[in-house]
């Protein structure tokens, strides 16, 4: 989520159809001194410091490579675990310490400026995706983090992007109510950050 604002906003102010697609496994991975998390659960705040501080390298430079690390475990109920191969220094990313390259921070990559929070109503939250781009949401009752990208008044729904992938719910996007939803609770914590995306090296 918090690379997936990262990436809009870069697209929001370059009007660039082109887009940048930054490394996602660099966060879940041990790469920076702060560690927002991995794919068992993180910290999008700490992600976004993570980004303003010390910048995110390229996907091509950094593939994401994480994706069957984390499955349900049949012996508990309602559990999830990590699969053997990536579990390292209580990590569940594979790989679970980072190996830097060339195109990678410190050498290259992307930052941001100052991140901020917003108050949890719909108004506030509509004013901050006006004025800042799309926001990091998360709600605790999914144990997920989304990409809150806009909202529609017809329905009282927001509008969220996962990494569910182009051909989810035939655009790509879901939808959750404002209020009443067991996923309403997204308004508890929104995230986005302010300023220009940065390129360095």
């Amino acid at each position: 989520s918090a690379i997936g604002i990262v990436e809009a906003k870069y697209n929001i102010e370059q009007n660039s159809n082109l887009g940048i697609n930054l490394a996602e496994q660099y966060l879940v991975t041990d790469c920076a001194e702060q560690d927002p998390g991995d794919c068992l659960g993180g910290n999008p705040g700490k992600a976004l410091q993570i980004v303003r501080d010390y910048g995110v390298g390229d996907e091509h430079c950094y593939a994401y490579t994480s994706g069957s690390c984390v499955h349900e475990d049949l012996s508990q109920t309602n559990d999830i675990a990590c699969d053997a191969e990536c579990i390292g220094f209580g990590k569940c990313s594979n790989p679970f310490l980072c190996a830097f390259n060339t195109c990678t921070p410190p050498n290259r990559g992307w930052r941001v400026g100052f991140i901020g929070t917003v108050p949890g109503d719909v108004s506030s939250m509509k004013r901050a995706l006006v004025c800042n781009g799309p926001l990091s949401v998360t709600s605790s009752n999914w144990w997920h983090v989304v990409v809150l990208t806009g909202w529609d008044d017809h329905d009282n729904v927001w509008i969220v992007k996962n990494s569910w992938g182009a051909n989810h719910n035939g655009d790509g996007y879901d939808r959750i109510n404002y209020t009443g939803h067991l996923y309403s609770d997204i308004v508890n914590s929104p995230i986005y950050f302010v300023d220009n995306v940065a390129s360095y090296g």
